[in-house]
């Protein structure tokens, strides 16, 4: 899994922080492969570069610093513009459905402001009588609630 020089690093590391600090060899490798990760990046990164001035050139005279050939590089750049590409369609197409969704909605909505059986079955329906039984019944024990409260107060009910 390791290679014997990053063993050799862990094991100096480990000696190091176990000598000076408490810390757990979980926590170690952690941050390692934190700064292991980091190191990977910015060497690609100038490899990239590297890559980017030997455009052109044979593949035998473009070898990068990280063992990542130029056409390993190339591969990356195009997958990179492919999902940006994909992104961006993806992206018009929601933006699309979008405003096809609100163009449906206002049609609807214009149909049923215009057609006066359409808004008289919305403002009057079961639905709506049982709702405004509701609203009635919920004034009325509000106002028995408080008639209640203003009894106790009064001492006139326990």
């Amino acid at each position: 899994m390791y290679s014997p020089l990053l063993k050799l690093i862990l094991f100096f590391l480990f000696f190091f922080f176990f000598l000076f600090f408490v810390v757990h060899s979980d926590e170690i490798q952690h941050i390692y492969h934190l700064i292991f990760k980091r190191t990977f990046l910015d060497s690609s990164l100038q490899s990239a570069g590297y890559c980017k001035t030997k455009f052109g050139d044979p593949a035998d005279r473009c070898d990068s610093m990280n063992s990542l050939g130029c056409s390993d590089v190339l591969l990356f750049w195009r997958l990179q513009n492919m999902l940006e590409s994909t992104v961006r369609m993806l992206r018009l197409e929601s933006m699309e459905y979008k405003q096809e969704l609100q163009e449906a909605t206002r049609r609807v909505l214009q149909d049923i402001e215009e057609t006066p059986e359409r808004k008289q079955a919305l403002i009057s329906g079961p639905r709506v009588a049982l709702a405004e039984e509701i609203e009635v019944l919920r004034l009325l024990q509000n106002k028995m609630d408080q008639f209640m409260k203003q009894l106790k107060r009064e001492g006139k009910y326990r």
